[in-house]
């Protein structure tokens, strides 16, 4: 049974509004008069069934997995939903389902179950589109591929969860990764014709060159993808290098950590120029792709450090290959490499294994002072063999309770804490650790004060009024957008003083046409700003 008959057979409701006017009643009355909608927002993960707000949506996603379970084949044919259940339980909260496939019954039966596995099991699936051919050579006829792909796509998952997001392209290589403008017309094709069935599903967009941040300022998004959009960016997608000065690590010098922090200050200062919050898509511990020259602890700080840079962001991420860090024969995460899935699921806690080779029962202990009884497994109580330390961390073992004799201190991860791989017994553990950051910025930017936007009245029949308010001069753009993100009119562009300023829409389109009753966005973008009102109309 695919996602759309599961979905339909369960009775759950198509949040996407069609223009209709008691569902939009249905809504419009169940959150109260008036839904102001400010980016960036922030709140509680919405109902699978409702449209969730891109900066709610970057709180879900937190961190993932890029997999190519519907890529090639013999991903395809090891996939199961045990895999999903493994990653979910150790803590990841989303899945990229990477697929060049044609869009027809073959990928969807495929993809369905994967998409429904995630949802079961609590992970955010996100398709991602890779059009090779057309990258190559993009001209007019395989934009037309891409398109009716995407139709295709969207069609057949648009009663799906909220939660299911599409991202438009993998990563962009050929003449099409080279050419900004071009793939920037391609979005405005493309995302029409996504929001033809999904105006409210939550769409990625990324500039054609993806490999660092500095290239978000080539990103043009259509107007149809607002305001249900995030923006994708790449850096170390193949891992750090220890000659590569762009993306230099060695033993994590300032000079290196410097590196990585400025990279994600630019991501933020994009935000909050743009108000679309951002996704990194691809990430590696190692550079596994050239061979990997760096040892398991060498990535347990480099993956620390960058999790820890990346969550004190709050930008989301994805870590890249993961057949480096699970087994889909074996249906089990690979023990010599768990320190580094370990450093991810949480940089802030060490981990102790009972066996050398970090096998075994294990246990997690964030900074503090711990005695035995913290190690749960009479196991591990009796003594462990291997040890996880993220960047900066200091562990200190004791043979007594009260931490005054210290046996042992360890501040890097090890297969083996003493020469013969024996289990240290312990009667109490310390955590500790000195951490920095390079980040100033605030991990979300702060609406500014005194900016606001409202509209009165609201149901209205025949017109309402606009209020925006400002706190300094700034040039302002007011527009109303249809609940499928059509542009229906513009109300105001140019500068305009401090103080409140009022507009009215009376109800009619750019041509005077008088518009279906509905729910419609009023949109107000000042200085980087985009702030959204909804509004219903009754007719």
């Amino acid at each position: 049974m695919s996602v759309l008959q599961k979905m339909r057979r369960s009775g759950r409701r198509v949040a996407a509004t069609r223009g209709h006017v008691l569902p939009a009643l249905r809504r419009f009355t169940r959150f109260a008069v008036l839904c102001l909608t400010l980016v960036p927002v922030a709140g509680l993960p919405s109902p699978p069934d409702e449209p969730i707000p891109p900066q709610q949506m970057v709180q879900m996603l937190g961190k993932g997995f890029d997999v190519s379970w519907a890529q090639f084949r013999k991903r395809i044919e090891n996939y199961s939903v045990q895999m999903v259940r493994d990653i979910a339980a150790i803590g990841f909260r989303h899945i990229r389902l990477r697929t060049n496939l044609p869009a027809d019954s073959a990928l969807f039966a495929i993809l369905d179950p994967q998409v429904q596995d995630c949802l079961d099991n609590g992970l955010i699936p996100i398709i991602a589109y890779g059009a090779n051919e057309a990258e190559e050579n993009p001209d007019s006829a395989h934009l037309a591929q891409v398109v009716q792909w995407w139709r295709t796509v969207a069609e057949h998952y648009q009663d799906v969860s909220h939660r299911l997001l599409f991202d438009i392209f993998i990563e962009l290589s050929g003449e099409l990764g080279r050419d900004p403008d071009k793939i920037n017309r391609w979005y405005q094709a493309i995302v029409p014709a996504i929001r033809e069935s999904n105006p409210t599903r939550i769409l990625i967009l990324s500039p054609a060159r993806l490999s660092a941040p500095e290239y978000l300022d080539e990103l043009q998004i259509p107007d149809a993808a607002f305001p249900y959009v995030m923006a994708e960016w790449h850096f170390y997608a193949a891992g750090p290098s220890k000659t590569n000065p762009k993306k230099l690590w060695t033993t994590g010098t300032e000079a290196e950590r410097k590196l990585v922090t400025d990279k994600i200050q630019i991501a933020l200062d994009w935000q909050r120029r743009t108000g679309i919050p951002t996704w990194v898509g691809a990430w590696m511990p190692g550079n596994y792709n050239k061979g990997n020259d760096y040892t398991v602890p060498e990535q347990v700080v480099f993956a620390s450090f960058m999790v820890r840079e990346l969550e004190k962001a709050g930008i989301p991420w994805a870590v890249n290959a993961i057949h480096k860090f699970y087994d889909d024969v074996a249906k089990q995460w690979i023990q010599p490499m768990l320190p580094v899935v370990d450093a991810m699921i949480d940089p802030w806690k060490i981990a102790l294994y009972r066996d050398p080779g970090y096998g075994g029962p294990r246990v997690r202990l964030g900074v503090g002072d711990h005695d035995a009884t913290a190690l749960g497994d009479p196991d591990l109580a009796a003594g462990v063999a291997s040890i996880m330390v993220p960047d900066r961390m200091r562990v200190t073992f004791y043979a007594d309770s009260s931490f005054a004799s210290p046996t042992l201190t360890v501040d890097r991860t090890d297969s083996c804490l003493i020469e013969d791989c024996s289990p240290v017994r312990l009667l109490s553990v310390k955590v500790e650790t000195t951490t920095v950051t390079g980040i100033e910025r605030a991990r979300r930017p702060q609406l500014p004060a005194q900016l606001d936007l409202r509209c009165f009245p609201n149901p209205f029949n025949s017109s309402t009024a606009i209020s925006l308010q400002l706190a300094r001069a700034a040039h302002v753009r007011v527009r109303i957008w249809d609940a499928r993100g059509r542009l229906v009119r513009t109300v105001a562009v140019g500068k305009l003083a401090s103080g409140t300023h009022r507009f009215a829409w009376d109800g009619l389109s750019e041509s005077g046409q008088a518009v279906p009753s509905g729910v419609y966005l009023v949109a107000a973008e000042v200085r980087g700003w985009r702030l959204v009102a909804k509004v219903l109309l009754l007719r």
